[in-house]
């Protein structure tokens, strides 16, 4: 039984991707920080809205009326959709509290997925206070709303970089890929070495790399920089094997 909520997906090009599912508090925490802004904004807006109508004729103020009930939808139904799409599946809550949406197979959500995930609040809803939404969620293993598991989507961590690379110690390294496909805990192994290495006395950090390349036939005064090469390379894949 896997004790983690981590989700893998594997790729076409038979790579792994961890996500990270987002619980039932973090999901929350985000939810009333949108709230709040949505209702700071329609506050602020409908005060405009009520100057202007006052101020305007019966028909023009009908008219007003009218666009300002359009703006209460946009934000109640479209605010969530629309950062989702076209803000890296994140609302500001998200943002805030390091989550995004994505597509059950890892890939960016779509505008569709997010609407139907968003309009399908109103049987989450149900009974009462979201009741129906976070039942679903303790019973899924992804924790995914009705909304979520419909539209196919799910809400994730946003996993943050955890390697400070001084990319310095590279510039005079040409990427290289590394001859063999490497498992995920040799690619981190090979990255903290080189997170370590501006701090390794020389003598250390050959003894390293020595151990690092045992089995390979690169030469041991060649084998930091080989590394360093490899290292240089994966830099640039790597969303591909991080978690």
């Amino acid at each position: 039984m896997n004790l983690d909520t981590l989700y893998t997906i594997r790729t076409p090009e038979v790579t792994d991707i961890n996500l990270r599912p987002a619980g039932v508090v973090s999901r929350a925490r985000a939810f009333l920080v949108d709230f709040f802004i949505r209702v700071l904004l329609v506050i602020a807006v409908s005060w405009a809205f009520v100057t202007i109508i006052y101020s305007a004729g019966d028909t023009a103020g009908k008219v007003i009326f009218g666009i300002w009930l359009i703006f209460i939808f946009i934000v109640y139904w479209l605010y969530p959709v629309l950062f989702e799409t076209f803000w890296n599946g994140q609302t500001p809550g998200k943002k805030l509290l390091g989550l995004r949406v994505v597509q059950d197979n890892g890939s960016q959500i779509t505008f569709s997925a997010s609407l139907i995930r968003n309009l399908l609040r109103v049987v989450d809803v149900l009974p009462f206070s979201y009741a129906g939404g976070m039942v679903c969620m303790f019973l899924n293993p992804q924790f995914r709303r009705c909304g979520d598991i419909i539209s196919g989507s799910m809400v994730v961590y946003v996993v943050k970089s955890q390697y400070k690379v001084d990319k310095k110690i590279l510039a005079n390294v040409s990427a290289i890929n590394p001859p063999l496909a490497l498992s995920k805990n040799e690619r981190v192994a090979i990255m903290l070495f080189i997170e370590r290495l501006p701090k390794l006395p020389q003598e250390r950090a050959q003894e390293l790399a020595n151990n690092l390349l045992e089995d390979t036939s690169v030469p041991e005064m060649q084998r930091i920089d080989t590394i360093k090469s490899w290292a240089k390379s994966m830099l640039g894949e790597r969303g591909r094997w991080q978690s």
